[in-house]
């Protein structure tokens, strides 16, 4: 595995621990152990993550300013580390005020990587479009985790045991890192680097990383495997083979785009430059104002709330929070699909076209949620996550494509700071609008509001041609 690989790779991992870190609660709450320790309604105790998610995009503008003066990389380290010990710590409080400032900690640290993370895997990939969609899709992967781990664990051991060992499993993995980057690409890696340092790399770096991800892996499906057979019997040990191989060859299917991400087919993104006019310019900022604001709120709003959604709405199929839990995931994980297929498109396609085209069916889906239950729900829940994830890389394309590599992680900052802030926002309405009416009917109205206003927005802001690419020397950029 060459340095590029597993700098990708790790970025790729942050990205899922990120949105895992930020969705654990979303999950624990409705866990016993949770409601012994803590007392009132699933929509109080929801808000008391109002602050982490503040702090989510609040400080993603002073997480992007550092990155530019200080050190993208470094930043990252402290990302991993941080909100590892962040969540350590929220695991051991046992108060209503101590679990805020904990919950509010995991915020604040996970603020770091959208704009500093995002920026990196940009400016190092070969083939953006499918370099971000790739990134997406570990963002999914995380956050189906968060539902699926964290069902597990508060069932066996506590929704305490859900945020500690994660905890030590992030700072691992910034230690890793740090290794990682003190380590370097060799003196000669792009020539011809001595076999013996790259095994010294790949042992001391890749060997363990992969390996964890390979024990994690095996606890989940194992947990699954079991689930299944516990509720539908040894006819679910038919089903499961073929669900398993489709999986394995989805993983194939990533491995390889994500080796195709970083082909150079021309100049990496850091050496690109694009003819971008000044009013063209000022239109995508306010779009990436307007659309990451009330996009964020359906992206927000439906992960936060999923798990209870198909709780509310699955429950006279499924009423085990575990099991919730894996449906959950294994919504969030056919999502992923979403993001390949838009970040396959934004290579071959005008960005107005699939903007609109994915907003749409958002609202259409939106909509159409209001009324469904049972069955039903799941059918459209599902094809409404896809929209939603599939949406995600859109937005860091624009920036990368009409930003200039000098604003470039300030911008992906403030993009982040509407898209993620919201989050707060979003809390307050699942919370306080499920607690008022009783249900989500009220939360699928207001979403399908807001896919109208990104409607509107890419109408009349989003460029119609995609900008002319001129290829800049790297001598130059530097100078």
């Amino acid at each position: 595995m060459t340095y590029a690989s597993r700098n990708f790779l790790f970025l790729n991992i942050g990205h899922a621990l990120d949105h895992f870190f930020m969705l654990i609660f979303a999950t624990a709450v409705l866990s016993a152990s949770m409601k012994g320790d803590f007392e009132g309604s699933y929509g109080a105790l929801l808000l008391l993550t109002t602050f982490s998610f503040f702090f989510f995009g609040g400080a993603s503008l002073p997480a992007g300013w550092l990155g530019d003066k200080w050190s993208r990389h470094n930043m990252i380290v402290v990302f991993f580390i941080g909100i590892g010990v962040a969540s350590i710590f929220t695991g051991l409080t046992t108060g209503r005020l101590s679990l805020q400032i904990g919950l509010a900690m995991i915020g604040l640290l996970a603020a770091i990587y959208h704009p500093i993370g995002i920026a990196l895997v940009a400016e190092e990939a070969g083939r953006m479009g499918r370099a971000l969609a790739i990134n997406g899709v570990w963002g999914n992967i995380g956050v189906a985790l968060a539902a699926v781990t964290t069902g597990a664990i508060a069932e066996y051991w506590g929704w305490r045991a859900a945020f500690i060992a994660p905890g030590i499993y992030a700072a691992a993995i910034g230690v890793s890192y740090a290794l990682h980057l003190r380590l370097g690409p060799g003196a000669g890696e792009d020539q011809n680097e001595t076999l013996r340092a790259n095994q010294l790399r790949s042992l001391l770096v890749s060997g363990p990383l992969l390996g964890t991800l390979a024990v994690i892996g095996v606890f989940i499906f194992g947990f699954m495997t079991y689930k299944a057979v516990d509720r539908f019997g040894w006819y679910a040990l038919v089903v499961l083979p073929i669900v398993y191989i489709a999986m394995a060859c989805l993983a194939y299917v990533m491995y390889t785009f994500q080796k195709g991400a970083l082909q150079q087919d021309g100049a990496p993104a850091a050496k690109r430059q694009f003819d971008v006019t000044v009013s063209i310019q000022q239109r995508v900022f306010v779009f990436l104002i307007v659309a990451p604001l009330f996009g964020g709120v359906i992206f927000q709003a439906t992960t936060i709330a999923l798990p209870k959604i198909l709780s509310e709405r699955l429950t006279a199929l499924i009423a085990n929070p575990s099991e919730i839990g894996i449906v959950a995931a294994v919504v969030f994980a056919l999502a992923a699909l979403g993001q390949v297929v838009v970040g396959e498109l934004l290579d071959r396609y005008p960005i107005r076209q699939i903007y609109l085209s994915v907003v749409s069916v958002q609202l259409l889906l939106c909509a159409l949620a209001v009324s469904a239950f049972g069955w039903l729900a799941l059918l459209v829940t599902t094809p409404l996550m896809l929209a939603t994830f599939g949406a995600i890389p859109m937005n860091d394309w624009i920036v990368a494509n009409y930003i200039g590599s000098r604003w470039r992680s300030r911008v992906y900052a403030v993009k982040s700071l509407m898209s993620l802030s919201v989050g707060a926002i979003a809390v307050q309405l699942s919370g306080r609008l499920y607690d008022l009416t009783g249900s989500f009917e009220a939360l699928f109205m207001v979403m399908t509001g807001c896919a109208a206003l990104v409607i509107l927005g890419a109408l009349f802001l989003l460029p119609a041609r995609p900008p002319e690419p001129v290829v800049v020397p790297a001598e130059q950029l530097a100078g």
